[in-house]
């Protein structure tokens, strides 16, 4: 890969195996792959609780 940041969002529901996609998808472009990880980072470096920041990355915006 080139020196370019980039970021792929995947958009899942329950059960339809987006993780893994995911995971597989990281590891063949050799970029690091964030879930959970990324609420858990964004609530600390902002003091927020994990299930608010979780919660609102769910929510839609108008």
């Amino acid at each position: 890969m080139d020196n370019n940041k980039m970021i792929i969002t995947i958009s899942r529901e329950f059960g339809s195996g987006g993780r893994e996609l995911g995971k597989r998808l990281s590891d063949t472009l050799g970029i690091p792959c964030y879930d959970k990880e990324i609420i858990a980072l964004i609530s600390k470096e902002n003091g927020f609780d994990e299930n608010y920041v979780a919660h609102m990355s769910e929510t839609e915006r108008a």
